[in-house]
């Protein structure tokens, strides 16, 4: 069964929505203060993306007219449902294989996104660049919520990189969707 246009469009704006919260952080000129303006912008990418991932598996639903309610869909749910069909969708498989895998880009978005959400802000680190001039990029990293440790990746970066992984990822999923 073809996807319903108006899902496959929210998730496509979804996206779009995280890219221009990046962009914006890109340009700041205060990037790496900490400020709330940079805070806002770094958890709307998160928001944004996972409402993305969401989206996208409300395409699962309607393509494989699953039936479950707007309210109803999730991994989990979609997986049992599925199971009773005895299919095995590609794309569901992948999600699933990539929110189980703790080193993924995946989980480490969900994770960050859920940790905003849920129960606190993330822990940052502001950085100036090296060099000696002041006009020195700064930058800001996030440290990992269950392990407090610094992510490599500078902020923008590592949000650049979920966008683009999670674009990827639903791109080629839809593909494999009947």
């Amino acid at each position: 069964m073809p996807v319903d246009p108006n899902i496959a469009e929210r998730t496509e704006a979804k996206l779009r929505y995280a890219r221009l919260h990046v962009d914006e952080l890109t340009g700041y000129v205060n990037l790496g203060s900490l400020d709330d303006w940079e805070r806002a912008h770094a958890e709307s990418v998160l928001f944004h993306l996972v409402g993305a991932k969401d989206s996208f598996l409300q395409e699962v639903n309607s393509a494989f007219a699953l039936g479950l309610s707007l309210n109803s869909v999730n991994e989990r749910a979609l997986t049992d449902k599925i199971h009773e069909r005895d299919v095995q969708p590609e794309a569901l498989n992948r999600i699933n294989e990539l929110r189980e895998d703790k080193d993924s880009w995946y989980s480490l978005m969900i994770e960050l996104r859920n940790h905003v959400t849920h129960r606190n802000n993330i822990s940052r680190l502001g950085k100036i660049g090296v060099g000696s001039a002041k006009d020195t990029p700064r930058t800001s990293h996030f440290k990992h919520p269950q392990t407090n440790e610094m992510i490599e990746d500078d902020v923008v970066v590592l949000l650049q990189r979920f966008c683009d992984c999670l674009g990827g990822l639903i791109s080629d999923l839809r593909q494999s969707l009947p």
